[in-house]
């Protein structure tokens, strides 16, 4: 009898001291840190080491072999956590034969359950705490970083100081704000007349980005780098209509290459 008593793992052992104790396989399961059904398989494993029926009979095994006497209140005892000891237990103490009969998949979905079960006990923290529980961040700096808007690209901002000259019916400066291939297009008058026109429409009211597109080529012009902005502007008596300004990318920066307003039948002022 010794002898089996050895082969008895010290999980098997303090499962059975529980028994004595007068636990029953729910509260000994909840002070392990186990299931229950992982305590009813420590106490198979121990009837069957010790050749007795009844899990009690073990226990008094046990009991008799170590000479102490029977505690009626347990000291505490020091576990890892729900699913860490459970899965240490089966590597550790089933043997070959136990682990065909419990098998792979049964073992995978006990495991499965284990960390559902744990999930929701953290979920039910947090409402309890009134938190709302968030992943990981890969940095605490992370937590308190804000959004902020793109910066508008150049030759945008380019763009809307041009037409912010002409809102402003700052004709000339407009004039000399524009790249060399307007200013070689339009002579000062023509263009002078062209904004007389444009300023028809009333004052701006609203100008929001429609369209930013890039190309390589525009209207016959030599080959470069084009950026076509395009503006969805609100004016004061023709409604909405469309601001185009062509820019080229030159040694200085960006330069506007021409500018037409498309009123929306399509037809430019």
């Amino acid at each position: 009898m010794p002898d089996d008593i050895v082969a008895l793992t010290e999980k098997e052992k303090e499962t059975l001291q529980l028994l004595l104790a007068g636990y029953d396989a729910k509260s000994s399961a909840r002070e392990l840190d186990v299931s229950v059904h992982t305590l009813n398989h420590r106490l198979r494993s121990a009837r069957r080491k010790l050749g007795v029926t009844t899990s009690k009979e073990a226990a008094r095994i046990v009991a008799q072999a170590k000479g102490n006497a029977i505690q009626t209140s347990p000291k505490p005892l020091v576990h890892k956590g729900l699913g860490i000891r459970e899965s240490e237990e089966i590597l550790e103490s089933v043997s070959a034969a136990d682990r065909s009969e419990v098998g792979l998949f049964p073992l995978m979905t006990r495991r499965k359950g284990i960390l559902i079960m744990s999930i929701s006990i953290a979920l039910v923290a947090a409402v309890l705490v009134g938190i709302t529980p968030t992943a990981p961040t890969d940095s605490v700096d992370s937590v308190n970083t804000v959004s902020t808007p793109s910066r508008p690209a150049d030759s945008e901002l380019k763009a809307r100081r041009f037409v912010g000259l002409i809102d402003a019916g700052l004709f000339d400066e407009s004039y000399a704000e524009a790249g060399q291939a307007l200013r070689d297009e339009y002579a000062p008058n023509k263009w002078k007349f062209g904004l007389t026109l444009r300023m028809t429409n009333g004052k701006i009211q609203s100008r929001e980005l429609a369209r930013l597109k890039q190309t390589s080529e525009y209207a016959g012009r030599e080959s470069g780098r084009f950026e076509i902005v395009e503006f969805n502007s609100l004016f004061e008596k023709n409604n909405r209509m469309t601001e185009r300004i062509v820019l080229r990318r030159g040694p200085e920066g960006w330069e506007v290459v021409d500018y037409e307003i498309v009123g929306a039948s399509g037809a430019a002022n």
